[in-house]
């Protein structure tokens, strides 16, 4: 209660949008230019709704365009094998990852074109935007807010059925509109979240309180 306020940002020299990554990655996993390729990364566990995530993806998207999700977590104990069954039965094609050092996240941002969180909120969201990634996220009050800058979408909570026709939506969305969204999400991060800026919070807050604790011993 002491301390201020410094909120949580991303290292911007590092979570970046990077085209070369998007196209090698689709390359080499013979995944078509069209494709609408949507990331989730974190534990897929029932508090971050990792069966509704699967099921989501568990029938084909009812648009032209393929959809693939990059799955990037491990799974554990009963609830992962459910979550693991229902994914290889997925008529849209999954791509799984076990789980990164946060050092090495960037590339899976950096080869999709969204970000999904299916429950709670999450602090990649940051790193995921700073990325140029548009964000879905559940509609609690933290995840409203942060995509209430024409960065992102929220969809009705635990509700599969419109987590679906959200993707549906992103997906015949036109191309100006989303870049527009991703350019959105950069500048989000870059003006308000940014790491180098938050180090100067940091600092002028050491400063104030040193010249405060020494300045009346002086």
């Amino acid at each position: 209660s002491q301390a201020p306020w410094i909120s949580y940002g991303s290292d911007t020299m590092l979570f970046h949008p990077e085209q070369s990554c998007k196209k090698r990655f689709r390359a080499e996993q013979g995944i078509s230019d069209d494709a609408l390729i949507v990331v989730y990364a974190g534990k897929l566990i029932e508090s971050k709704g990792g069966k509704l995530l699967a099921e989501t993806f568990a029938k084909k998207f009812p648009v032209d365009r393929e959809i693939v999700l990059v799955a990037v977590g491990n799974t554990s104990g009963d609830y992962g094998k459910e979550v693991e069954d229902i994914f290889q039965k997925s008529e849209n094609r999954i791509i799984r990852f076990p789980t990164q050092k946060y050092q090495d996240l960037a590339y899976y941002f950096q080869i999709a074109d969204l970000a999904v969180f299916p429950k709670q909120c999450s602090l990649s969201f940051y790193d995921t935007q700073a990325c140029g990634l548009p964000v879905l996220s559940e509609d609690n009050n933290i995840n409203v807010d942060r995509c209430s800058h024409q960065n992102g979408w929220t969809f009705q909570s635990g509700d599969m059925e419109d987590f679906r026709e959200k993707i549906t939506e992103i997906a015949k969305m036109d191309e100006a509109e989303y870049r527009k969204i991703s350019e959105n999400a950069c500048r989000f991060i870059a003006d308000n979240y940014n790491y180098e800026d938050k180090a100067r919070e940091y600092e002028a807050v050491i400063k104030a309180a040193y010249d405060d604790y020494y300045g009346d011993k002086k």
